[in-house]
């Protein structure tokens, strides 16, 4: 109730070194108000999670932004909106390659306006995949 049909999670990770650990955004959290260094104290919209002891949480295809039924969502050239590793928000990123062969299906993006040593691969059905808005 009160959550807008459109609502994704978000998830940001722990900058604490020896911690990394992923935490669930609330749908009505906004990422651009955190903090740019984030660390499991700053959680305060789930106090169980607060501190880098607690389990990391969990998520499952529902937290997705995008539902995968099929890799026909994805082709080379395909803008996304993609979270890079280790950062909170999303980047515009392009599909350059594709990888559905192996046991976990994956693509390579690369992000608008980085060199392409910072491409990365992110697994299909990943909440770091957004559509591109």
């Amino acid at each position: 109730e009160g959550m807008p049909a459109q609502a994704v999670a978000n998830w940001v990770q722990c900058e604490n070194p020896k911690c990394l650990k992923w935490r669930k955004l609330p749908w009505h959290v906004d990422v651009d108000l955190l903090p740019e260094n984030f660390f499991c104290r700053d959680n305060i919209w789930n106090p169980k999670s607060q501190t880098c002891d607690a389990s990391e949480d969990e998520w499952d295809m529902e937290d997705a932004p995008v539902k995968f039924d099929t890799n026909d969502d994805f082709e080379v050239g395909v803008w996304f909106d993609v979270q890079r590793e280790g950062k909170v928000g999303y980047h515009e990123a392009q599909v350059i390659e594709l990888d559905f062969k192996s046991n976990v299906k994956r693509v390579k993006f690369h992000f608008w306006k980085l060199s392409s040593e910072r491409d990365e691969w992110i697994d299909v059905g990943s909440p770091k995949i957004a559509p591109h808005h």
